[in-house]
């Protein structure tokens, strides 16, 4: 029981962290996943021509310069799983 609720707490306080930046940034819409601190993979397609991907193969946005995405939502897959 101590790692799932350890875990939790971790989640609650990454989630309360998270959301600081963007607000910090002068963001008015957060997006608020509750609890869900799921992995978002492939949501930001890399690619070599920007009409059809989101980021270069360095990561780098083709429409905000100095903007790196630098999550998993740039690989179409995981290679591993969490443990629960």
């Amino acid at each position: 029981m101590f790692v799932v609720r350890h875990g939790k707490a971790v989640a609650r306080h990454a989630l309360t962290f998270l959301r600081q930046a963007p607000e910090a940034a002068g963001g008015r819409e957060v997006c608020d996943q509750g609890d869900d601190t799921c992995r978002r993979n492939g949501t930001a397609r890399m690619g070599d021509d920007k009409r059809t991907s989101v980021v270069d193969a360095d990561c780098r946005s083709w429409d905000i310069p100095n903007l790196w995405i630098c999550d998993g939502s740039v690989f179409p897959t995981v290679g591993g799983s969490t443990r629960r």
